[in-house]
C-alpha cells in the first residue's frame, strides 16, 4: 500500500532574502523580483514496503489562474521514507511577471505499482498534494 505523502514546506529565495512558506502562508514578492526554490520539504506517513519515489514539479500562476507552462521547472527525484525529507529546489530562478498571482507545487509519487492517475506519467505516478502559494503584492493580490 502506498504511502500518504504531502507538501509540508517550501524554501524560496526572494531577491536574495529566504522564505519559508507553510500551508496558505503567501509568499511576499513583487512583480520583477528574483525567485528560486531553494528547498521543498515532504511528510510522508509511516508505511511499511517499499515507498517509492517523488518529486515536485513547480510552475507559476497568472491572474486567470492558467499555468504558465512555458516556466515550468521541477525538483529531483527521491526515495519516499517515513517522515521528514528535504527535496532539493531546481537550479533557476524566475523573475516575477506582472500577471503573476501564484506559484504552483503538485508533489508526484511513483509508487512501485501502476496507479489509477492516468493523467501522470501514464499512471505510473499519482498527484498526492497540490497547492498554489499566493504572491503578496503582485499584480492579482
Amino acid at each position: 500500500m502506498s504511502p500518504a505523502i504531502s507538501i509540508y514546506s517550501i524554501n524560496f529565495l526572494v531577491s536574495g532574502l529566504e522564505q519559508v512558506v507553510r500551508g496558505d502562508n503567501p509568499l511576499d514578492a513583487l512583480p520583477g523580483d528574483s525567485v528560486q526554490v531553494v528547498e521543498v520539504t515532504i511528510c510522508v506517513d509511516s508505511f511499511s514496503g517499499d515507498g517509492g519515489d517523488a518529486c515536485v514539479d513547480l510552475v507559476p500562476v497568472d491572474s486567470g489562474g492558467q499555468e504558465l507552462v512555458s516556466e515550468h521547472t521541477g525538483t529531483h527525484t527521491v526515495r519516499v521514507a517515513a517522515g521528514f525529507t528535504r527535496i532539493s529546489g531546481p537550479t533557476g530562478t524566475w523573475t516575477i511577471g506582472e500577471t503573476w498571482t501564484g506559484i504552483a507545487a503538485v508533489l508526484n509519487h511513483w509508487p512501485p505499482e501502476d496507479t489509477e492517475d492516468l493523467g501522470c506519467g501514464g499512471g505510473r505516478c499519482e498527484r498526492d498534494d497540490r497547492l498554489v502559494v499566493a504572491l503578496r503584492g503582485s499584480g492579482g493580490n
